[in-house]
């Protein structure tokens, strides 16, 4: 069960971070860094208090895809404010 709940995070986030990603091309990053900084946040609590493992699996995807989201967001925003050629 660890496995399966520890997988739905990672799929959470490998499905969340190409999808923010170009979310926040749309809408802006920074706007939408604020965002899943609420969302991450109202996640976490509510995934500590969960019924079973199966509602556990569930949230850990849902945060996997908000920390996805966050990190291609942090990623476009570290690259938009690097000086022109020191991106790398």
């Amino acid at each position: 069960m660890t496995g399966i709940i520890t997988g739905a995070s990672a799929v959470g986030t490998a499905l969340g971070s190409p999808l923010i990603g170009r979310w926040g091309d749309k809408v802006g990053h920074r706007r939408l860094l604020h965002r899943k900084r609420v969302s991450g946040g109202t996640l976490l609590p509510a995934a500590s208090i969960r019924p079973n493992a199966i509602w556990l699996a569930l949230w850990q995807w849902l945060m996997g895809f908000a920390v996805g989201g966050t990190l291609s967001t942090l990623t476009a925003l570290l690259i938009q404010f690097s000086p022109k050629g020191r991106e790398a």
